[in-house]
């Protein structure tokens, strides 16, 4: 940079001494060009910071959602009877001090294979248990960054499962057949699984002593929140529980289409640790006319002592 310098200064003295510059711009203006531009640095580009809010959000498996309709483009999506299904959740950008936004996920038509479920309130994942093809709709919605609602996106799934059998731990030994209701139940080695069928909304409450009496944060329920996530609920007395999450839980709630699949150590179910017999009911709500009616499995009763007794070995 300094030879190119010393270059310029030498030419501008030997035209200036030769006076054989034609003209101003060659003779003067174009050495001070060559002098500044040499000592200057390169203009640099600054990228402007993002204003707070949600960008780039996208459908399960990476898929374009269109801003103008809050519709992302329908997938394909390939599966197999007895292999592990998860699909890639939605991604976002959330410009905020947290950098993390929230949402929930329901379906709002069609149905998803046998033993794929939403889990955790935002996952889709499980393993087919029936080859076929389903179709389904989905929707994300209360989408929230920054505190701001961003409205709610929806995405039509289409799952092709191929394989031969059926994969069926779910069907188990069945409990009530009711036009409310179909339960079922299957006993793991460490978790009873509950299979409640119904377009209402189920809870189970659990005699964890077996003694027909409600015991102060000791007896158990299990249910939704409005989310249809799960509700964990230590029993107070006939008529009230602590809030949800008042009993600390490793229970696990699935939801697929009118599916609901409870999911529950043993432990939680019973206060014996050689129990081989769990105590439980059932209550199917759904509004009515514009209130809220309640059936309750055994049939026709809420008395604490009416209930279902598990093998559970």
């Amino acid at each position: 940079m300094e030879q190119i310098k010393l270059n310029a200064i030498k030419f501008f003295i030997m035209t200036i001494q030769n006076q054989s510059c034609k003209t101003l711009f060659v003779c003067f203006l174009f050495p001070i060009l060559v002098l500044v531009g040499c000592g200057l640095p390169k203009p640099t580009q600054t990228q402007g910071k993002q204003k707070p809010g949600l960008y780039g959000l996208t459908g399960w498996n990476d898929a374009w959602m269109n801003p103008a309709t809050d519709v992302a483009n329908p997938i394909e999506i390939d599966g197999k009877v007895g292999y592990k299904l998860e699909l890639a959740g939605p991604t976002a950008n959330c410009v905020s001090p947290s950098k993390k936004w929230t949402s929930y996920i329901r379906i709002i038509s069609g149905e998803f294979p046998p033993g794929i479920y939403i889990e955790e309130g935002t996952s889709i994942r499980g393993t087919p248990e029936k080859r076929g093809h389903y179709i389904a709709v989905v929707e994300m919605y209360g989408i929230k960054c920054n505190d701001m609602d961003y409205g709610s996106m929806k995405q039509e799934l289409r799952f092709h499962i191929t394989g031969s059998g059926i994969v069926n731990d779910g069907e188990g030994k069945e409990l009530v057949n009711d036009d409310k209701a179909t339960i079922s139940y299957v006993v793991t080695q460490n978790e009873v699984k509950f299979i409640i069928k119904t377009n209402a909304s189920p809870s189970i409450k659990v005699d964890v002593t077996r003694n027909g009496v409600i015991d102060d944060k000791v007896d158990r329920s299990y249910g939704m929140e409005i989310h249809k996530l799960l509700c964990a609920q230590y029993l107070i007395d006939e008529s009230r529980s602590t809030r949800c999450g008042g009993a600390p839980s490793s229970a696990r709630l699935s939801v697929g289409a009118s599916l609901y699949v409870f999911t529950i150590p043993k432990s939680e179910l019973t206060s014996q640790s050689k129990a081989g017999t769990i105590s439980v009911m059932f209550e199917i709500s759904s509004e009515e006319n514009g209130g809220w009616t309640t059936k309750y499995f055994p049939y026709g009763t809420r008395r604490f002592e009416n209930f279902y007794n598990i093998d559970i070995r």
